[in-house]
């Protein structure tokens, strides 16, 4: 069973709640079963004596959680690089002035 939190909440200096980056796209994408929108997930309520709610998703194999985006079709079903990716993570983080290493290990 999985369970999603924010990762490098310990961190003094960077807080990325990456259950919220997840969730935003599994609503986008459409692969929860039975949520469609922010609304439905606000609707749920955790079982009497639970702590979590789990979410299920679509048996959609061919469905790519990175896609790559060209300028003229937008974004496309299929991988992106990982190089883009990493050049992509890694610029955000300086632009945010986050200067302590950029490494991906909570994604």
């Amino acid at each position: 069973m999985c369970s999603f939190g924010a990762a490098g909440k310990g961190h003094a200096k960077l807080i990325c709640n990456d259950a919220a980056i997840h969730l935003t796209m599994a609503i986008a994408d459409n692969v929860l079963v039975d949520i469609k929108s922010v609304a439905d997930v606000q609707a749920l309520e955790i079982p009497p004596g639970e702590d979590k709610l789990r979410l299920v998703y679509t048996e959609d194999e061919d469905q790519v959680i990175l896609r790559k985006c060209t300028k003229a079709d937008s974004v496309i079903n299929a991988p992106v690089l990982k190089s883009v990716f990493l050049a992509i993570y890694q610029n955000g983080l300086k632009n945010a002035s986050y200067s302590c290493g950029t490494l991906i290990h909570t994604i």
